[in-house]
């Protein structure tokens, strides 16, 4: 595994879904707006009062891109490589526009020159963090541009292991909004265990009915279609919706297509998100089910909860070719779900 988690930030999905694609939501209120990079949405911190957390396996490596915007520049701990309740490695923005990275106990490792980061603009950041005692790494790259390559560092914060497992973001005082994030680990191979590049992540929902429609319509029963139940911008639980308890049942679906049309752009992974519950007392689960070609590949059993939730497949390479995506991949493949 190399891509562990990736967050459009809003985009296709609303304020009050936050906690459910992030694993610990701290203080509110925490809100989705439309001031998101290339017109779409963003999550927004008014204060320092907040806090999102991400669970991640635990490793001594992640690798972690952020796109952010400061409305003032004050203290500001974007990013805590975490292990636990301890906090390893602390990526600082400063009054004055510079990086700054900390240990947890705040001894400072390492921090660029002043007037990096002006108010009011979005950067893209991305810091590979390595937590050991005595051969620890920190690099920070801004806007495709490497700032910081510090090593043979102590990032160990009295860790038990040491790892990281726990990713933070931080609000701040001076308005944090933040967009497009991703987090890898660098355990598999190039280029997704290592810095990305500035990158987007782009949502996309379903446009058309998929070769494959075993789900019953439950709600409404009019049109007969069954894209058009699953498709909302922003999740209407159980208004629209297509249901089976029948194992083996399959629905796809066509979705939209990329927005770079001239398919320059290197996809590294699609996560295909299943937003679902049971509404029955005995156990349910489904897969995650992504069809290409004629045939569908099997994600994940996921055993469900009787609350709606995202139920998450990190497809990072095409599964037909196994091989890195490309546009026309993405784009002529069908994405739906299987009663398991």
């Amino acid at each position: 595994m190399s891509l562990v988690y990736v967050n459009s930030c809003g985009d296709h999905y609303a304020t009050a879904n936050i906690a459910q694609r992030w694993s610990t939501v701290t203080g509110v209120p925490l809100v989705v707006v439309g001031a998101g990079r290339r017109a779409g949405n963003a999550i927004q911190f008014p204060s320092t009062a907040q806090k999102l957390e991400q669970t991640v396996p635990a490793l001594a490596t992640y690798v972690v891109g952020i796109a952010f915007k400061l409305n003032l520049l004050l203290v500001c701990d974007l990013l805590i490589f975490k292990e636990g309740a301890t906090d390893h490695v602390i990526i600082r923005i400063t009054p004055t526009g510079a990086i700054e990275v900390l240990r947890g106990d705040l001894t400072q490792l390492g921090i660029t020159s002043a007037g990096l980061v002006f108010p009011g603009f979005y950067n893209y950041l991305e810091v590979l963090c390595t937590v050991d005692g005595a051969v620890g790494v920190v690099t920070v790259n801004m806007n495709n541009t490497n700032l910081l390559s510090l090593t043979a560092l102590d990032t160990d914060n009295a860790g038990a292991v040491p790892e990281i497992n726990a990713i933070e973001i931080n609000g701040s005082t001076g308005v944090l909004t933040f967009d497009d994030v991703y987090i890898l680990d660098t355990t598999g191979a190039a280029p997704q265990n290592g810095i990305l590049g500035d990158t987007r992540i782009e949502s996309l929902v379903p446009v058309a009915d998929g070769a494959v429609q075993n789900f019953p319509i439950i709600e409404p029963v009019s049109p007969i279609t069954h894209f058009d139940k699953v498709d909302d911008l922003t999740p209407d639980d159980a208004v629209t919706f297509v249901s089976s308890e029948d194992a083996a049942d399959i629905d796809t679906y066509d979705m939209e297509t990329l927005s770079d049309p001239g398919g320059s752009s290197a996809i590294f992974g699609v996560q295909q998100l299943v937003y679902a519950r049971k509404d029955k007392v005995t156990a349910k689960s489904l897969r995650p089910i992504a069809r290409v070609g004629v045939t569908n590949y099997q994600g994940a059993i996921n055993p469900l909860d009787t609350l709606f939730d995202y139920y998450v497949e990190m497809w990072q390479q095409d599964p037909d070719t196994a091989a890195d995506w490309t546009e026309t991949g993405v784009n002529t493949a069908e994405w739906g779900a299987e009663v398991a």
